[in-house]
């Protein structure tokens, strides 16, 4: 499959996938999954940040961080780790010391997806 002839059959993004998908071809109009996210600038800008700091990609893999970063994130950024962020931050204890309380932080979560808003909270006790 061409591209142009999926482009002349004016498929949904869906149908084209699907199209790709049964030639075991990759759709040139889709990104490389394989490819940076992010540009070589934005790689090197990283190091010139006096915090830590790191950049993502899509599955949340660190593509570049500075050395504040590595060593605020032991067990992710420094030495020779598994640089998924969501990985680290469910398996990794250490990861735990930087979330203090993980369940009250869920349960705002879930207050605030349910249209809970925590301003007003805080105003009714100042009032009391």
């Amino acid at each position: 499959m061409d591209r142009a002839r999926a482009a002349g059959l004016r498929f949904r993004r869906r149908e084209r996938a699907y199209l790709f998908e049964l030639a075991a071809q990759r759709d040139p109009a889709e990104p490389d999954p394989a490819a940076a996210d992010a540009p070589a600038t934005l790689l090197h800008t990283v190091q010139l940040v006096n915090a830590p700091a790191y950049v993502l990609d899509r599955q949340w893999n660190a593509l570049a961080w500075n050395e504040r970063a590595a060593a605020l994130f032991v067990g992710w950024l420094d030495g020779a780790h598994d640089r998924n962020l969501l990985r680290y931050t469910f398996t990794e204890p250490a990861a735990r010391d930087l979330i203090v309380d993980w369940e009250t932080r869920a349960a705002a979560g879930r207050r605030i997806s349910r249209g809970f808003d925590p301003s007003s909270e805080r105003r009714a006790h100042r009032v009391r």
